[in-house]
């Protein structure tokens, strides 16, 4: 439970920042925005459509604001020169670097905070489900873990803020489209086996 300390601390420097609490009114307001235009863009309430493409923006924005917020969070400890500080207390490194990881996921998961509520406004409009949104904000907590891992990885190879943002977003982008596409051709594929019965 030492890696809490690490935590803390970074928690604490983060909270200091007006930019942490500028993302999630950005955030807020930006899906804000975008629900209302899909609404006049869907002339009207067609939920399921607008659901679908709702989810789909906020999972690539999980995507970009994980790898964003932790592709630097040990390279910059290294470029500094204070990760040798932190090995001075009473810490080891598996106790640093979960304290890294617990304080950037939390605050990659902010913004995702702010979306959740717009994505539950949906399903009270009509036509969404219980589970069908409990399934959507599973996945997309799933999918911000996944890019606070990759950013996490590409941190702890890369030196350079530049490089270790771009080979993180590139790492997450990559498997998530793969994925994507995988699931379409199989949707693909089952179509055509049904036609083909």
């Amino acid at each position: 439970m030492r890696f809490l300390s690490v935590a803390e601390r970074e928690l604490r420097a983060v909270s200091r920042h007006k930019g942490t609490h500028r993302l999630r009114w950005i955030t807020g307001a930006a899906f804000f925005g975008l629900l209302v235009w899909l609404m006049w863009a869907f002339d009207g309430f067609r939920a399921p459509q607008i659901f679908q493409i709702f989810a789909t923006i906020a999972f690539f924005y999980c995507l970009l604001i994980g790898t964003a917020r932790t592709a630097d969070c040990l390279s910059s400890e290294r470029r500094e020169g204070t990760m040798g500080l932190l090995f001075l207390t009473n810490l080891n490194g598996p106790e640093i670097i979960g304290g890294k990881l617990c304080s950037s996921a939390l605050a990659a998961a902010y913004g995702l905070f702010a979306i959740f509520p717009l994505l539950a406004l949906q399903m009270l409009i009509g036509g969404i489900t219980l589970g069908h949104f409990w399934r959507t904000v599973l996945a997309l907590a799933n999918a911000i873990f996944f890019s606070v891992t990759a950013g996490f990885l590409a941190s702890s190879v890369c030196v350079r803020q530049f490089t270790a943002i771009a080979a993180a977003t590139g790492f997450a982008l990559f498997f998530s489209a793969g994925l994507i596409l995988r699931r379409c051709s199989l949707k693909r594929a089952s179509a055509t086996f049904i036609k083909f019965l």
